[in-house]
């Protein structure tokens, strides 16, 4: 509740840092938690619960530690310590309740996270939909070196026949494009002969390999 500007335009003039949880809640039933994705003090939760009505609900965002310096890395301490901090807040997170089937009670409606500097939502829902993921929607990772590519198209690719000029698709059958910062360089400063042998060695590839890319490159 540290949004100054709700100080001047929602909050009483005089309200105290510590009652701005309650005032809120009695206005609004949902809150997001941003500062979660910082640090988790255990006391800050079990406060937040007690501050709370019943049917108040909190969609907290998960660690950076996670989401975003581990990158696609699983950290199970980190997820465990999340969980333990949540677990204050006594169901008071955005879950599905009874009754809303398909889809399980207790499970989550909603999360963010974040990969590199760009926010993403999710959505979770077991009804049928007419959809799937192709190829008008992916995700880009601009690698430095080809420890990076190497790296990353390990930890995603799933479907082999997918794999094509860089493009790959996860066990979701999302789309990434795992491209090269040292090929881009090379393409922006290389000559028309230059770039026409590098896009001639790239169409032949699956992941992008930089030796071969630096070869072509130099004729």
């Amino acid at each position: 509740m540290e949004m100054q500007h709700w100080k001047r335009t929602f909050y009483p003039e005089g309200l105290k840092d510590k009652d701005e949880l309650n005032y809120y809640a009695q206005h609004f039933n949902t809150v997001e938690i941003n500062s979660s994705y910082y640090h988790l003090p255990a006391a800050t939760f079990e406060g937040w619960n007690l501050k709370s009505p019943a049917s108040f609900t909190f969609v907290v965002k998960i660690r950076r530690n996670t989401t975003h310096l581990k990158k696609l890395e699983i950290e199970q301490d980190s997820i465990d310590l999340f969980l333990l901090r949540v677990a204050h807040l006594k169901n008071k997170e955005g879950r599905y309740t009874e009754g809303m089937n398909p889809d399980k009670t207790g499970s989550i409606t909603f999360a963010d996270f974040k990969l590199e500097d760009t926010w993403l939502a999710a959505v979770d829902s077991a009804h049928q939909h007419d959809f799937e993921f192709n190829e008008s929607v992916s995700l880009m990772i601009n690698c430095e070196d080809q420890a990076e590519i190497d790296y990353y198209w390990s930890q995603l690719s799933a479907i082999p026949e997918s794999e094509q000029c860089g493009w790959l698709k996860d066990k979701f059958g999302l789309s990434w494009q795992v491209t090269s910062a040292e090929m881009e360089a090379l393409m922006k400063a290389g000559s028309s002969e230059q770039v026409d042998r590098i896009t001639r060695a790239f169409l032949k590839m699956k992941k992008i390999d930089i030796a071969a890319i630096k070869v072509a490159a130099a004729g």
